[in-house]
């Protein structure tokens, strides 16, 4: 059986349509758990995942890690996120961390495409 976290990282792969990176992100070349290789052209909103899996009730998150994944992503052209599972006894809640301007475009993507009345 495979560990929790890598479950959660198939899991996150098939469920926003994005690749596995060598070594689950621990190459220097390929960063991240799960990121969108399409070209830009192809999708409105490329993403690097990394993924967090915790059966402890919470993980520790700072300001200096989201802003270079952040970077690093912006250099390659996509948005950073971070997909959060937490499980308890054999409840499974799921979230995702992106910044507050990210969340507003896709907002916006979103909006564009609801109908006009």
């Amino acid at each position: 059986m495979a560990p929790l976290w890598k479950t959660f990282e198939r899991y996150v792969q098939q469920l926003l349509r994005l690749d596995s990176t060598p070594g689950s992100g621990n190459q220097f070349y390929a960063r991240g758990d799960a990121v969108d290789t399409r070209h830009p052209a192809q999708t409105a909103f490329p993403m690097l995942a990394d993924c967090k899996c915790t059966e402890k009730g919470s993980f520790s998150l700072n300001h200096a890690f989201l802003l270079a994944e952040s970077e690093r992503a912006d250099y390659l052209g996509q948005r950073f996120v971070i997909p959060i599972r937490f499980i308890t006894g054999s409840a499974v809640d799921d979230y995702i961390v992106l910044r507050l301007n990210d969340f507003a475009e896709l907002l916006d993507l979103a909006r564009r495409t609801e109908e006009v009345p």
